[in-house]
């Protein structure tokens, strides 16, 4: 791949994996605000306490799964 192809490239890469982040952020800040919001709706019974353990848990869980996937979209846009 020429110089400036692969500047281009790694740029494109860059600004894939910047948008992938950001929605992955949003989905972790929608997922913490709905257990929020069923637990003071009263569809789940949750102390904060256990909000704040089930949303560190599913936080994680998503960054965990981002960090997994993250290898897979960085083979799929060098294939491309």
């Amino acid at each position: 791949m020429p110089k400036e192809q692969k500047a281009d490239f790694t740029k494109k890469n860059r600004e894939i994996r910047s948008a992938v982040s950001n929605i992955v952020s949003f989905i972790k800040e929608s997922t913490t605000a709905n257990v929020v919001y069923a637990t003071r709706s009263k569809k789940l019974s949750l102390s904060e306490e256990q909000v704040r353990e089930v949303n560190a848990i599913v936080t994680a869980s998503i960054e965990e799964a981002f960090v997994k996937s993250a290898t897979e979209l960085e083979r799929s846009l060098y294939k491309g």
